[in-house]
């Protein structure tokens, strides 16, 4: 999915290898025949581990940020924005919590 950076990481390692830019389910590649490794962003690892394959070499380790502007957005920009930022925050809050649902009879 990242050639260019697989690319460069590959050369630093001295490793010659052809390049192939896959696009969509790239996890079922190696399946297919169509590639020996795939390089993809990873994050619990799930997708991963359905398609049998397990992670061989860390290429980079990245983050995504949620950036915006410094000045405060429009009346209906803002609350549309608030109400996003309390969805993401509740997910994030809630990320590890589980939930329990059960039957007790009154006696």
């Amino acid at each position: 999915s990242y050639p260019s950076i697989l690319a460069d990481w590959l050369e630093r390692q001295g490793i010659d290898a052809a390049v192939v830019e896959l696009s969509g389910s790239v996890e079922i590649a190696p399946r297919l025949g169509t590639a020996d490794l795939i390089c993809d962003l990873v994050s619990s690892g799930a997708t991963l581990a359905a398609n049998q394959l397990k992670p061989v070499e860390l290429v980079m380790e990245s983050e995504a940020v949620l950036a915006g502007a410094v000045r405060e957005p429009a009346d209906a920009r803002a609350a549309l924005l608030a109400m996003l930022l309390r969805r993401m925050d509740g997910v994030l809050k809630l990320r590890d919590s589980k939930l329990l649902m059960f039957r007790a009879e009154q006696d």
